[in-house]
């Protein structure tokens, strides 16, 4: 989690990607590094969030396995439509995500993400789980506890 001037100096950046490249995740079955920022309301008023130009910027210093996560406003980013059943499959393999995450995530209409769940569902790509009366998708690959819809 990066918070504005607190630890998104570049030295701060610098030593954080000194610890990423001694744990070495691209060698380690794909994982990613992932950023965040403020995003929430947060307990303490002098946490501010970075804005999604700092994010990116950070992220192109640490290297290609690293990914921003902080929920921001990507309406205005173009999408390409070939590329949405894989960006799908990206974030279901991440973790288990509802369709309002999906939606947001690849600013994407509720009903556009449902047409795409629905049919990746029926050619087995992936799976719906029932947790806490909330409908949450993942990877095929994933074993979930909880119950197959």
């Amino acid at each position: 989690m990066l918070v504005k001037n607190k630890n998104d100096a570049i030295e701060h950046i610098e030593a954080l990607k000194s610890i990423i490249n001694d744990i070495n995740p691209d060698k380690r079955c794909d994982l990613k590094v992932q950023l965040n920022t403020v995003v929430r309301p947060p307990t303490d008023e002098s946490a501010n969030p970075l804005s999604y130009e700092e994010l990116n910027k950070i992220s192109k210093l640490i290297g290609s396995n690293c990914e921003i996560i902080a929920e921001f406003n990507r309406k205005q980013e173009i999408r390409n439509p070939k590329n949405i059943e894989a960006n799908i499959r990206a974030l279901v393999s991440r973790r288990p995500v509802t369709i309002r995450d999906i939606s947001n995530s690849l600013a994407m209409h509720i009903d556009e993400v449902m047409k795409y769940l629905t049919k990746m569902e029926q050619e087995k790509k992936i799976k719906s789980v029932k947790y806490n009366d909330t409908t949450f998708y993942e990877s095929m690959l994933c074993s979930a506890k909880a119950k197959t819809i």
